[in-house]
């Protein structure tokens, strides 16, 4: 669950350095926004490299000990939408059980059935997006990598053909060095995110609402509740 983020929370922060989860430095927090409550509605960081001022949600901002993090755009909406997606099933499943209790009546279920089916199909669309996302992110690791052995080979290279100097070697080395492991970081976390998905492929809404209404239209009493399988 997303947790606010508050006034408190970035004031003394303004100025640092802000990281992603995988270990690199994207820039410099320059300035928030809030509510009269308190609640932080937007972050602003100065990127490093191109200079830009780029806004951020609150729900992309994580605090760790005395760093701040900033997660992408794929992993953000990868959460937001599995959590989304977990609430909706759980209510439909809790749904179901009231309806086999008899403790709410055949058109109140299938009122609240039609609208949480509405919701975790409209969910469904956004979990393939989401997927749609890591794939692309992934095209353009393997694009970083590739850039990435082909640096260390040219460095190597010059090194051993007495072009550089062993200091500047090592240095140039361990910027490469920490690069690669960025981006083994995050693609183990787009392929771990992955596999979640594949979980909630297991998940079936095998019944229509048409059936839904077919069948409490002609027998409430033997309607058939919508079979979900929750995931924890």
């Amino acid at each position: 669950m997303v947790r606010a983020l508050f006034i408190d929370m970035l004031e003394g922060r303004v100025g640092a350095e802000v990281y992603d989860p995988y270990r690199r430095k994207l820039g410099i927090l320059v300035s928030f926004d809030s509510e009269v409550d308190g609640r932080v509605t937007k972050v602003s960081v100065l990127l490093y490299g191109s200079g830009e001022i780029r806004d951020y949600a609150p729900d992309a901002i994580e605090i760790e000990g005395d760093r701040i993090i900033v997660k992408p755009a794929w992993k953000t909406f990868a959460e937001k939408t599995r959590e989304s997606y977990k609430r909706a099933v759980r209510r439909m499943k809790h749904l179901e059980e009231m309806y086999h209790k008899k403790e709410i009546p055949a058109q109140v279920y299938r009122e609240f059935a039609k609208r949480l089916e509405k919701e975790i199909r409209k969910l469904r669309d956004q979990l393939t997006k989401v997927r749609e996302m890591i794939q692309k992110r992934k095209r353009e690791l393997e694009i970083e990598r590739d850039m990435v052995i082909r640096s260390k080979t040219a460095l190597r290279l010059s090194f051993l053909s007495g072009e550089i100097r062993p200091d500047a070697y090592r240095t140039a080395f361990e910027k490469l060095k920490d690069i690669e492991e960025s981006i083994e970081l995050e693609w183990k976390d787009l392929e771990e995110t992955l596999k979640k998905l594949d979980e909630f492929e297991e998940v079936k809404i095998s019944n229509e609402q048409k059936k839904i209404e077919e069948e409490t239209a002609v027998a409430p009493s033997a309607a058939q509740p919508i079979p979900v399988k929750i995931i924890e």
